[in-house]
Protein backbone atom coordinates (compact mmCIF):
# COMPACT_ATOMS: atom_id res chain seq x y z
CA UNK A 1 0.00 0.00 0.00
CA UNK A 2 1.49 3.34 -1.10
CA UNK A 3 0.15 6.79 0.08
CA UNK A 4 0.17 10.40 -1.26
CA UNK A 5 -1.56 13.59 -0.65
CA UNK A 6 -3.63 15.63 -2.18
CA UNK A 7 -3.21 18.83 -2.63
CA UNK A 8 -5.61 21.45 -4.10
CA UNK A 9 -7.17 18.51 -6.11
CA UNK A 10 -4.24 17.08 -7.17
CA UNK A 11 -1.88 14.35 -6.42
CA UNK A 12 1.16 12.77 -8.11
CA UNK A 13 3.12 9.57 -7.19
CA UNK A 14 5.09 7.57 -9.41
CA UNK A 15 6.02 3.87 -9.36
CA UNK A 16 7.82 0.94 -11.33
CA UNK A 17 5.81 0.43 -14.52
CA UNK A 18 4.93 -3.83 -14.35
CA UNK A 19 2.00 -3.75 -16.60
CA UNK A 20 0.99 -7.16 -15.22
CA UNK A 21 0.67 -5.06 -12.10
CA UNK A 22 -3.07 -3.94 -11.25
CA UNK A 23 -3.52 -0.90 -8.24
CA UNK A 24 -6.32 0.50 -7.28
CA UNK A 25 -6.77 4.35 -6.78
CA UNK A 26 -8.83 4.69 -3.35
CA UNK A 27 -10.41 8.01 -1.42
CA UNK A 28 -11.35 7.56 1.87
CA UNK A 29 -14.82 7.80 1.93
CA UNK A 30 -16.18 10.77 3.54
CA UNK A 31 -20.09 10.87 3.69
CA UNK A 32 -22.30 12.33 1.64
CA UNK A 33 -19.17 12.47 -0.85
CA UNK A 34 -18.77 8.67 -2.70
CA UNK A 35 -15.67 8.53 -4.49
CA UNK A 36 -15.45 5.22 -6.39
CA UNK A 37 -11.76 3.26 -6.75
CA UNK A 38 -10.05 3.12 -9.80
CA UNK A 39 -8.20 0.33 -10.88
CA UNK A 40 -5.37 1.21 -12.83
CA UNK A 41 -2.48 -1.03 -14.23
CA UNK A 42 1.42 0.30 -13.57
CA UNK A 43 2.61 0.95 -17.25
CA UNK A 44 4.97 3.63 -18.45
CA UNK A 45 3.97 7.09 -19.34
CA UNK A 46 1.67 9.48 -17.48
CA UNK A 47 -1.76 8.70 -16.39
CA UNK A 48 -4.62 11.52 -15.56
CA UNK A 49 -7.46 10.44 -13.43
CA UNK A 50 -10.28 12.06 -12.23
CA UNK A 51 -11.55 10.41 -8.84
CA UNK A 52 -15.07 11.04 -8.44
CA UNK A 53 -18.81 9.49 -8.01
CA UNK A 54 -17.59 7.80 -11.66
CA UNK A 55 -13.70 8.00 -11.39
CA UNK A 56 -11.50 7.79 -14.71
CA UNK A 57 -8.47 7.33 -15.78
CA UNK A 58 -6.60 7.74 -19.66
CA UNK A 59 -3.25 8.21 -20.80
CA UNK A 60 -1.84 4.99 -21.29
CA UNK A 61 -2.70 2.31 -23.31
CA UNK A 62 -3.77 0.16 -21.05
CA UNK A 63 -5.18 1.91 -18.69
CA UNK A 64 -7.28 3.77 -21.66
CA UNK A 65 -8.66 -0.09 -22.35
CA UNK A 66 -9.48 -0.37 -18.94
CA UNK A 67 -10.95 2.36 -18.90
CA UNK A 68 -13.63 1.39 -22.24
CA UNK A 69 -13.95 -1.99 -20.66
CA UNK A 70 -15.34 0.00 -17.24
CA UNK A 71 -17.88 1.95 -19.36
CA UNK A 72 -18.95 -0.74 -21.17
CA UNK A 73 -19.58 -3.05 -17.67
CA UNK A 74 -21.45 0.00 -16.40
CA UNK A 75 -23.87 0.03 -19.22
CA UNK A 76 -23.63 -3.73 -19.05
CA UNK A 77 -24.47 -4.03 -15.07
CA UNK A 78 -27.01 -1.05 -15.47
CA UNK A 79 -29.25 -2.98 -18.28
CA UNK A 80 -29.01 -6.16 -15.81
CA UNK A 81 -30.30 -4.15 -12.72
CA UNK A 82 -32.78 -2.78 -15.03
CA UNK A 83 -34.36 -6.05 -16.59
CA UNK A 84 -33.60 -7.42 -12.77
CA UNK A 85 -36.31 -4.62 -11.18
CA UNK A 86 -38.61 -5.13 -14.12
CA UNK A 87 -38.75 -9.04 -13.56
CA UNK A 88 -39.23 -8.53 -10.14
CA UNK A 89 -42.63 -6.67 -10.09
CA UNK A 90 -45.45 -7.94 -8.58
CA UNK A 91 -48.71 -9.42 -10.50
CA UNK A 92 -45.94 -9.57 -14.04
CA UNK A 93 -47.34 -11.76 -16.40
CA UNK A 94 -44.97 -15.55 -17.03
CA UNK A 95 -44.37 -14.40 -20.54
CA UNK A 96 -43.08 -11.18 -19.95
CA UNK A 97 -40.84 -12.88 -17.08
CA UNK A 98 -39.69 -15.55 -19.21
CA UNK A 99 -38.88 -12.59 -21.87
CA UNK A 100 -36.75 -10.08 -19.45
CA UNK A 101 -34.86 -13.92 -18.32
CA UNK A 102 -34.12 -14.47 -22.23
CA UNK A 103 -33.01 -10.65 -22.68
CA UNK A 104 -30.92 -10.91 -19.55
CA UNK A 105 -29.13 -14.30 -20.82
CA UNK A 106 -28.81 -12.54 -24.32
CA UNK A 107 -26.46 -9.74 -22.70
CA UNK A 108 -24.68 -12.03 -20.60
CA UNK A 109 -23.34 -14.05 -23.23
CA UNK A 110 -22.99 -10.56 -25.44
CA UNK A 111 -21.18 -9.23 -22.56
CA UNK A 112 -19.02 -12.59 -21.75
CA UNK A 113 -17.85 -12.25 -25.35
CA UNK A 114 -16.64 -9.00 -24.97
CA UNK A 115 -14.76 -10.01 -21.87
CA UNK A 116 -13.18 -12.81 -23.13
CA UNK A 117 -12.14 -11.31 -26.30
CA UNK A 118 -10.76 -8.47 -24.22
CA UNK A 119 -8.55 -10.77 -21.96
CA UNK A 120 -7.42 -12.88 -24.79
CA UNK A 121 -6.18 -9.66 -26.00
CA UNK A 122 -4.30 -8.92 -23.17
CA UNK A 123 -3.44 -12.64 -21.55
CA UNK A 124 0.19 -11.33 -20.73
CA UNK A 125 -1.01 -7.75 -18.86
CA UNK A 126 -2.44 -6.94 -15.95
CA UNK A 127 -5.73 -6.45 -17.77
CA UNK A 128 -5.68 -10.53 -19.10
CA UNK A 129 -5.07 -10.63 -15.23
CA UNK A 130 -8.14 -8.01 -13.92
CA UNK A 131 -10.67 -9.59 -15.99
CA UNK A 132 -9.69 -13.50 -15.31
CA UNK A 133 -9.85 -12.46 -11.90
CA UNK A 134 -13.09 -10.50 -11.51
CA UNK A 135 -14.88 -13.40 -13.98
CA UNK A 136 -13.50 -16.54 -12.56
CA UNK A 137 -15.99 -17.87 -10.84
CA UNK A 138 -18.57 -17.31 -13.90
CA UNK A 139 -15.67 -18.70 -16.50
CA UNK A 140 -16.57 -22.75 -17.71
CA UNK A 141 -14.03 -24.76 -16.78
CA UNK A 142 -12.28 -25.26 -20.50
CA UNK A 143 -11.73 -21.27 -20.60
CA UNK A 144 -10.03 -21.33 -16.85
CA UNK A 145 -8.27 -24.21 -18.08
CA UNK A 146 -7.05 -22.61 -21.47
CA UNK A 147 -6.21 -19.47 -19.61
CA UNK A 148 -3.82 -21.26 -16.76
CA UNK A 149 -2.30 -23.22 -19.27
CA UNK A 150 -1.08 -20.16 -21.16
CA UNK A 151 -0.17 -18.22 -18.10
CA UNK A 152 1.28 -20.73 -16.13
CA UNK A 153 1.54 -19.70 -12.42
CA UNK A 154 1.94 -15.99 -13.86
CA UNK A 155 -1.41 -14.79 -12.49
CA UNK A 156 -1.15 -16.71 -9.15
CA UNK A 157 2.34 -14.96 -8.49
CA UNK A 158 1.05 -11.75 -8.84
CA UNK A 159 -2.33 -11.81 -7.27
CA UNK A 160 -2.44 -13.74 -3.86
CA UNK A 161 -6.54 -13.57 -3.90
CA UNK A 162 -6.62 -14.88 -6.76
CA UNK A 163 -4.22 -17.96 -6.57
CA UNK A 164 -6.34 -18.59 -3.64
CA UNK A 165 -9.26 -18.91 -5.62
CA UNK A 166 -8.06 -21.29 -8.13
CA UNK A 167 -6.80 -23.49 -5.13
CA UNK A 168 -10.13 -23.07 -3.62
CA UNK A 169 -11.13 -24.73 -7.08
CA UNK A 170 -9.17 -27.30 -7.51
CA UNK A 171 -9.57 -28.54 -4.58
CA UNK A 172 -13.35 -28.71 -4.71
CA UNK A 173 -12.59 -30.63 -7.95
CA UNK A 174 -11.12 -33.15 -5.86
CA UNK A 175 -13.65 -33.81 -3.56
Amino acid sequence: MDSTFIVDGTFHFEKEADSLCVKILRVPARFPDIIEDLVVVLEAGNLSVTLSRNSNGEGTRLNNILQSWKERKHSYDSIQLELYSEKSKKGMPKELIDSLVNYSGVQDKIYMSYVMKLMNENINNGIGLLLFKVNYPDLIREDKQRILKLTGNLYSRKDAQLKLMIENDRNSKQK
